[in-house]
């Protein structure tokens, strides 16, 4: 677990809600504060949805960002800025995947409970906190630290102290 502070918030802000960037990431839930508050739990409701619809969504539990987004946009905009969110995310399977693969661990990928990126703005500060979920007990942290250099890559377009 790392924490990182971004200094380029405008850049990171238009690239998480007007981007594509974040797109293929899930999102586990968000919580939203301007002049109420707004909640959003990403788990996908599947009674929602028909038996057509519901066969596309089968492999997915989690909503991805691109589908969530736009809602967060709605109330994020306007002339003042919020009085603080969270958004926490969740890497796909596939990076999931490119992770386990590049540590050389002997796991499946049903080991990992998952990758988060918990983003939170209060007070004018934008901060993201890494998390590796691991569904087994090991003191090796070679996926932490995998995870951890995956989002300061990822993050380095912002100015990341």
């Amino acid at each position: 677990m790392v924490s990182y502070k971004l200094n380029s918030l405008k850049a990171f802000m238009n690239d998480l809600l007007a981007g594509d960037t974040f797109d293929r990431f899930q999102i586990t839930e968000a919580s939203i504060q301007t002049g109420c508050t707004f909640t959003i739990d990403g788990h996908i409701n599947s009674s929602f949805y028909s038996s057509e619809e519901s066969e596309g969504l089968s492999a997915r539990l989690i909503s991805t960002w691109e589908t969530v987004k736009p809602f967060c946009y709605m109330a994020m905009k306007g002339k003042k800025l919020p009085v603080r969110f969270k958004i926490i995310l969740l890497a796909p399977d596939d990076l999931a995947q490119l992770l386990l693969s590049e540590s050389g661990l002997a796991m499946e990928l049903s080991e990992i409970n998952g990758f988060f990126m918990n983003i939170k703005y209060e007070g004018g500060v934008l901060g993201i906190i890494t998390g590796t979920s691991l569904n087994t007990f090991t003191l090796d942290k070679t996926l932490d630290k995998l995870w951890d250099g995956y989002v300061r890559s990822l993050l380095e377009p912002y100015d990341v102290v």
